[in-house]
């Protein structure tokens, strides 16, 4: 078995040992294999442009902005094998999504052994780029993309809660019109998210039960702005209790999406920023990535 192992250096709280780790353990095991380390100029795009599609399995070994940008790049470039994840970030949305156990490398190396695979969906922006598990606007979306690296190595979670407050100041609006075989409306909104997940950037949940990553269809949540102290702590409830069923959210299933408004706003994909767009065409790849469990 050959693999193509994607490691991310700089991802999470780097332990010194974590690539011996896996190079002792696909050596002393007999694997084929040629690693590859991410740099500023040298992510997934380029490694796997570069690289021949003669490899069985590709190890991602990193935080969730690794896991999208090579999953971007397989959906590129066309490649057809499974994905291993070595979740090595500090949130790893994509493994926990997956019930995965984020500490242990050996536990996830050994999975090669057994290479059971499920077949997830993801997201395609405007037929080029994709999105894994979250693609999101407005307030709240800032703090996962601007928030320093040092500080999400160091905090972890609340380094998102508190480089919001540090740096949050008003909240803005965001005028949006949506269409979908599911739903056509449009208002002002404060945020709002189309994801294939169980979580967001640790603020925002579901129930498990209620969330499927391979039926083909997206959840939709859009908080309204508020114009009052009431329907501002109807947003606050709601976020604190994870549940979005009073009249400052909106949620819906949608399999594909059009997404407009009047100027460019920011987009969030996968907790990076992804772009300013005034249009976006939104699809579900139903199954479409394999990834080994």
């Amino acid at each position: 078995m050959k693999l193509l192992v994607i490691y991310n250096p700089a991802a999470g709280l780097k332990r010194r040992d974590e690539l011996q780790i896996i190079i002792k353990y696909l050596t002393e095991n007999n694997f084929d294999y040629e690693v590859h380390k991410t740099q500023v100029d040298f992510g997934p795009d380029e490694i796997l442009a570069s690289s021949e599609h003669k490899v069985d399995v590709i190890i991602v070994a990193g935080g969730d902005g690794t896991v999208s940008q090579s999953i971007n790049a397989v959906h590129k470039y066309g490649w057809a094998c499974p994905i291993l994840l070595l979740p090595l970030g500090t949130t790893n949305e994509i493994s926990q999504n997956l019930g995965q156990n984020t500490s242990n490398l050996i536990s996830q190396l050994e999975k090669l052994k057994t290479m059971n695979t499920i077949s997830l969906d993801y997201g395609l922006v405007n037929n080029s780029k994709t999105f894994t598990y979250a693609l999101t606007f407005g307030n709240f979306t800032e703090v996962t993309y601007k928030t320093p690296q040092k500080m999400k190595n160091w905090l972890g979670y609340r380094a998102y809660i508190l480089y919001g407050f540090l740096t949050f100041r008003k909240i803005k609006k965001y005028r949006v019109h949506i269409n979908s075989d599911e739903a056509s409306l449009g208002g002002n909104y404060v945020f709002g998210a189309v994801s294939n997940s169980s979580s967001m950037g640790n603020i925002f949940h579901y129930n498990d039960d209620k969330i499927s990553l391979t039926d083909g269809l997206f959840e939709v949540l859009l908080i309204s702005k508020p114009n009052s102290v009431k329907e501002l702590r109807l947003i606050l409830t709601g976020m604190m209790q994870n549940d979005y069923s009073n009249e400052m959210f909106t949620t819906f299933k949608s399999r594909d999406l059009i997404i407009k408004t009047k100027q460019d706003i920011d987009w969030n994909i996968d907790g990076e920023y992804g772009g300013s767009y005034k249009k976006l065409e939104i699809e579900n790849k139903r199954q479409s990535i394999q990834l080994i469990i």
